[in-house]
């Protein structure tokens, strides 16, 4: 797919769109709708929609693995932080 300007323009004028939506219904899931889960499938669609029209090489270009795996790590920290500080006020049960 990778011939195809169309697809090739398409692609990189829906790119930031796609994350920016994912981003408000990440930060405005409190109010409607929507929240972690819903916002990391948009934002993870805008990726894959990459990786599908310009290979997967350039889309491991565009998202390193090393990127990845410290954004994995940061998000489980974070977790664990949190869930520590509740335990630690009593606000949740430790599992």
């Amino acid at each position: 797919m990778d011939k195809n300007p169309i697809l090739r323009i398409a692609t990189k004028i829906l790119f930031a769109p796609i994350i920016l939506f994912g981003l408000y219904v990440q930060f405005h899931g409190d109010f409607g709708p929507g929240g972690g889960f819903q916002a990391g499938v948009i934002v993870a669609s805008a990726f894959i929609l990459y990786a599908i029209v310009f290979g997967l090489e350039k889309g491991k270009e565009l998202f390193p693995l090393n990127i990845n795996l410290f954004l994995l790590a940061l998000g489980y920290f974070i977790w664990r932080c949190w869930y520590c500080i509740n335990v630690a006020w009593r606000r949740i049960p430790i599992l």
